[in-house]
């Protein structure tokens, strides 16, 4: 199954499957600091993820950010959850939308695009708003794919 594909590829690169519904699906790549592996490592799984899903004949969508987010076990003493709290969950969802109205399977924003450009080929795709509380709109970029020498 595809959920059973992205949970193995999610692992090899060092991410978690952390929800899923349907044909959505939220991988993080969590660390104690900010690092550029788990940065590549999120992008380099939506290209992988983008080819996948191509060759088994379905339309993907993915988008890939990154910011710093509180992250943890939330809840009370019966029902506890792994959760991330952070203005990157609802971006990186309308990076997703935005992927899939465009027809590009991914996209990406400035902070990834910068800091993974020796990995991979990345296509300026404009601006969308982060969120509603945050006005000024984020530059966002195609993931083309991923460059000769990094595919392995």
């Amino acid at each position: 199954s595809l959920t059973m594909w992205l949970t193995n590829e999610a692992a090899a690169l060092r991410g978690i499957v952390d929800t899923f519904s349907g044909d959505r699906f939220f991988v993080t790549f969590n660390g104690s600091k900010m690092a550029i592996a788990h940065r590549a490592a999120a992008a380099k799984l939506g290209c992988v993820f983008a080819r996948h899903c191509k060759e088994i004949g379905l339309l993907p969508s993915a988008g890939v950010a990154s910011r710093e987010a509180k992250v943890g076990n939330m809840g009370c003493a019966t029902v506890r959850k792994f959760t991330i709290l952070s203005p990157l969950v609802p971006f990186v969802c309308a990076l997703e939308r935005h992927a899939a109205d465009l027809g590009v399977g991914v996209l990406s924003d400035a902070v990834v695009q910068r800091e993974c450009q020796c990995d991979m080929l990345f296509r300026k795709a404009g601006q969308i708003l982060m969120s509603k509380f945050k006005p000024d709109p984020a530059s966002i970029f195609e993931v083309v794919r991923l460059l000769e020498n990094k595919a392995g």
